[in-house]
């Protein structure tokens, strides 16, 4: 195996491989597990290179720290984007996965594009056609919604993630689902709808941990394509350069 590639979120460790159309996942790590996934890719028979898109710096450092030396690092970071491709007045603090994974879309679409990616966080993004980045939203993930309030309303009873099927909520249980996932869930579909205004012809897709909730919810009111390594087909992408001559 001559190069792998790692994906440093904000909760997890993960590494893939591109098999020809296909990636496979060589670990999946929490990143308390840093070490041990240094230790796990030192031990890969033949690895030569590995490329890295992280959204934690510290987890990097200890990665980067204790990787062989024989494996070459290659990191991608904001600064490497070329400016004409960011419509956005922070670049020093868009997080690299973020363009990544519009970039991938975009790649593989024709037009504009909007990606949902659901992680501990749940970022909504735009890009145009021309592979600029417009800019979009950052918000909670749906388990962040659930520990807030478990931390901060313990009185409350636990619920389960699905909607009620009617509406308004009529008992504890049921208002309280509509707060929570209601909220998340209506949030992206508001979302969604704002770009619509912005531009026609949005390609939509998802990603992340929480697609399949989202799926399942919104799949139905959105033409949603789901893509799990949406985040890896995006770092090929933007190692290669390619999309720079389009």
């Amino acid at each position: 195996m001559d190069k792998l590639y790692i994906d440093i979120g904000n909760s997890f460790i993960k590494v893939s491989e591109r098999k020809e159309y296909s990636w496979h996942t060589h670990l999946h790590m929490r990143n308390q597990s840093a070490l041990a996934a240094a230790e796990e890719l030192n031990r890969i028979d033949g690895l030569k290179d590995v490329v890295v898109a992280s959204v934690r710096q510290d987890v990097l450092d200890v990665l980067e720290a204790n990787l062989d030396r024989k494996i070459s690092l290659t990191k991608l970071h904001t600064g490497q984007i070329p400016s004409f491709y960011l419509d956005y007045d922070s670049p020093g603090t868009l997080g690299i996965d973020r363009f990544l994974t519009c970039l991938a879309a975009c790649t593989i679409s024709t037009g504009n594009v909007i990606v949902i990616d659901t992680g501990s966080a749940c970022t909504i993004d735009m890009m145009t056609g021309d592979f600029v980045y417009r800019g979009g939203v950052i918000m909670p993930g749906v388990g962040l919604f659930e520990e807030t309030m478990k931390a901060l309303l313990p009185e409350l009873p636990s619920t389960d993630r699905h909607l009620p099927d009617h509406w308004p909520g009529r008992t504890t249980d049921e208002c309280i689902r509509w707060g929570v996932y209601g909220s998340f869930l209506h949030s992206i579909r508001s979302f969604v709808d704002k770009f619509a205004q912005r531009a026609d012809g949005n390609h939509v897709y998802i990603t992340g941990g929480g697609a399949a909730y989202v799926l399942e919810h919104l799949g139905g009111e959105l033409d949603l394509i789901h893509r799990a390594d949406l985040i890896f087909e995006g770092m090929q992408e933007f190692e290669s350069g390619s999309f720079i001559q389009k």
